[in-house]
C-alpha cells in the first residue's frame, strides 16, 4: 500500500496490483481481487464485474495491461470513475453510491454486506448517463 503522508489537503491510498485478465484495467473501471486463480497471493486483480462488489479492491488509476502491474487507488478523492452505459439514462446525484459492474460502474444500491462496506460516492452529477462517461467521485475500499 501506498499512503499520502498526513498532511493539508485530501488522503489517498493505493495499491499495487498484478493485471490477470484477458484483457486491460482502463482507467477508471472497478479492480476485483482474482479469487480463483492457482497462486492466490493477494496483488492478483481482474477488470469488476456485477458480482455483488464482492472483491471490490479499487479503481485503476491508469492503464493496466494484462499480466501488467498498476496501481490502484483505494481511498480518497478518485478524479477517473468511468460510468458504464447501462443502455438507459439514469440519474445520479452528489452522494450517490456506485456500484461496479463489467464495464465501469453504474448507480445501484450496493450490498454493503457482501461488499465489506467498500463503496464510490459520486461527487458531481455528470452531464449524460445514458451513454458511459467518466465522472469524480470519493472512494472508501480499504
Amino acid at each position: 500500500m501506498l499512503f499520502k503522508w498526513s498532511a493539508r489537503g485530501d488522503e489517498r491510498a493505493y495499491m499495487s496490483i498484478q493485471n490477470v485478465s484477458a484483457s486491460s484495467i482502463t482507467t477508471g473501471f472497478p479492480a476485483l481481487l482474482a479469487q480463483a486463480t492457482a497462486s492466490f497471493n493477494g496483488t492478483q486483480a481482474i477488470v469488476g464485474a456485477n458480482t455483488g462488489n464482492a472483491g471490490f479492491i479499487g479503481i485503476a488509476f491508469y492503464d493496466i495491461p494484462p499480466n501488467a502491474y498498476g496501481l490502484i487507488q483505494n481511498l480518497g478523492p478518485v478524479a477517473s470513475v468511468f460510468l458504464s452505459n447501462v443502455g438507459s439514462s439514469l440519474t445520479i446525484n452528489i452522494g450517490d453510491p456506485l456500484v461496479p459492474g463489467p464495464a465501469g460502474f453504474f448507480s445501484g444500491n450496493p450490498l454493503f454486506g457482501v461488499s465489506g462496506f467498500k463503496y464510490i460516492l459520486a461527487s458531481n452529477v455528470p452531464l449524460a448517463t445514458s451513454a458511459a462517461a467518466y465522472m469524480s467521485g470519493y472512494i472508501r475500499a480499504l
